[in-house]
């Protein structure tokens, strides 16, 4: 074999290592926006028992699309190095701020 060969080689593994990867990320999303829904739903059904104005299912989708984009957003903001970003800290407040303010404001508007 010459060395172009086991380059080629290397790289088919590789590939293949990163195709196993997505297909198990995207298998890990499907599950965690399933498991968010579940538990949205299940704890508002609970909640509708003793609620005089009831959650509907409009409500429930943007808290469940809400809480996701809002766990996204707090993560990515808190893995930021402390050492690049000095205002780290801030990042991680603002994000919080937004998210309450946005999920408060969307499932009260409807």
């Amino acid at each position: 074999m010459t060395d172009g060969e086991n380059e080629v080689d290397d790289c088919d593994e590789v590939n293949q290592e990163d195709s196993e990867h997505n297909t198990m990320t995207q298998k890990d999303g499907y599950l965690l926006l399933l498991c968010v829904l579940l538990v949205v739903v299940a704890l508002n059904y609970f909640a509708n028992l003793v609620r005089v104005s009831k959650l509907d299912g409009i409500s429930q989708f943007v808290m469940a699309y809400g809480g996701l984009r809002g766990a996204i957003a707090f993560s990515l903001a808190s893995v930021l190095d402390r050492d690049q970003f000095h205002s780290r800290q801030l990042f991680i407040t603002t994000t919080i701020v937004v998210v309450y303010f946005t999920n408060i404001v969307l499932v009260s508007d409807s």
